[in-house]
């Protein structure tokens, strides 16, 4: 795993959350997911959520019961896994995604990539590898800015990259919010993306 920036911590749970620790809103919410998949995978997200809170000394933070002096967390899933994150520095948004490496068809891009950027993509020659690292970029910018604007809804498509091929960089949402973004290796076959911003831009 390359190194997670200082300022952010991070947390990867393997194991669900055990039942009996859930609180009476947790249970309610965990008796209302239908499928067992969807109750491990939240279960998983509980327990990396609690000991993310553990970390920071808010015991309540599985519940999302988040006291106004948190700052911003994220929760992804990935390869049976849950992986929450904070970030320590002040910032207006927050987001991270995680994807493991996969074929990825050019019709699939089509769909997180603007046209320019798949003219760009193609120009560039970029792998399989570097698709998925886009995927997670453009989630995790999505994420990071609650996934709508003034002008209502987003897609991933409406966050345009400078460079594509950068590792670390910036990117801009239709209304001119500038966000920030750093890629790196979860582990041999996972990118993991961290977004941010400061609510800086030429936004309308």
């Amino acid at each position: 795993m390359n190194a997670i920036p200082e300022e952010i911590e991070l947390v990867i749970a393997d194991a669900p959350l055990p039942k009996e620790a859930l609180n009476p809103a947790e249970r309610a919410q965990y008796s209302s997911l239908s499928f067992s998949h969807r109750r491990e995978q939240w279960l998983k997200g509980r327990q990396a959520l609690r000991r993310l809170g553990e970390r920071r000394n808010h015991q309540d933070l599985g519940s999302h019961s988040l006291p106004h002096d948190w700052e911003k967390v994220s929760l992804t899933y990935n390869a049976g896994r849950a992986i929450a994150a904070s970030c320590r520095k002040p910032c207006e948004g927050f987001g991270i995604d995680a994807e493991s490496l996969r074929h990825v068809c050019p019709r699939l891009a089509g769909l997180f990539l603007t046209a320019e950027e798949w003219d760009m993509a193609q120009s560039h020659c970029l792998e399989d590898s570097d698709f998925v690292r886009l995927w997670t970029v453009k989630e995790a910018l999505y994420k990071a800015s609650s996934g709508k604007d003034a002008s209502g809804g987003l897609w991933l498509r409406h966050y345009k990259l400078k460079d594509l091929r950068s590792l670390r960089g910036e990117a801009t949402r239709r209304d001119g919010l500038i966000l920030s973004y750093q890629s790196l290796w979860l582990d041999n076959s996972t990118w993991l993306t961290i977004a941010t911003h400061d609510g800086k831009g030429n936004t309308r």
